[in-house]
């Protein structure tokens, strides 16, 4: 347990900025799927072809998932 005790006068005000920016990696894009007309939209709806770089990925998620099956 923890009990804390302030006592002052005045004003406080507190501010907090946060932000966070997605940007898209064309360059890598281009390598990993060597489609420079490929959009993120194309990615991820899955209208592109999984590429071979990250089959070990994939099959490591669907052991995974064969695992959760009941």
């Amino acid at each position: 347990m923890c009990y804390t005790y302030s006592c002052s006068k005045g004003a406080f005000v507190g501010v907090s900025l946060e932000g966070n920016i997605v940007a898209t990696r064309m360059d890598a894009n281009l390598c990993f799927y060597g489609d420079p007309y490929l959009t993120t939209f194309d990615i991820l709806l899955g209208m592109v072809d999984r590429p071979k770089a990250a089959q070990p990925l994939y099959g490591s998620l669907q052991e995974l998932y064969s695992c959760l099956r009941f």
